[in-house]
């Protein structure tokens, strides 16, 4: 339930009776339909991380039961800022302004220096900017896209832009050329 709530699930619908505690029955009729409480949006701020220098040492600390999305993130290699482990009670506003399969802009406005985590997996190709400068991204939480931000209101822009289509394109245009 707990990956599930991180992964933005907020209900569950099956014909199964779930005895499961974190789930809430909402609807019980031909079908069920549990409700996760504790789901996370799709995008949302933390103050305190923990990074992992390997993808076990990640998997080990994700899959550990003290490991709460709701208070830190993990991330893998991060080479950022350190975090100021504070108790994760950042003010932060975050909305969507744009959101496709390939670009995702996002305003967020935060008093605390931390990382702003968007719930979509980490597939190499995508690049990032803060307010037009280009920023790292790092992967956390096993899965999803990080950035670092500091206090302020941002514009953040998120696009996929893979190598590989470049290449496709250049290819296709000189093949095209040719004949």
């Amino acid at each position: 339930i707990p990956v599930l709530a991180m992964t933005n699930v907020k209900y569950i619908l099956t014909s199964e009776y779930l005895d499961i505690p974190e789930l809430k029955l909402v609807y019980d009729n031909i079908a069920r339909i549990y409700e996760i409480p504790t789901f996370l949006p799709r995008a949302y701020f933390v103050t305190n991380w923990t990074n992992a220098t390997s993808q076990n040492e990640a998997e080990n600390l994700f899959f550990n039961d003290q490991f709460d999305p709701h208070k830190y993130a993990i991330t893998e290699n991060y080479c950022g800022p350190p975090p100021e482990l504070s108790q994760n009670t950042a003010i932060t506003n975050i909305s969507f302004i744009k959101y496709s399969p390939t670009v995702v802009d996002i305003r967020c406005q935060n008093d605390s220096p931390g990382l702003l985590i968007l719930s979509d997996y980490n597939y190499p190709g995508w690049k990032a900017s803060v307010d037009g400068k280009m920023t790292d991204i790092y992967r956390a939480n096993f899965l999803f896209r990080a950035i670092h931000i500091t206090p302020g209101v941002h514009l953040i822009h998120f696009e996929y832009d893979p190598i590989t289509f470049k290449i496709g394109y250049t290819l296709a245009g000189s093949t095209l050329f040719f004949i």
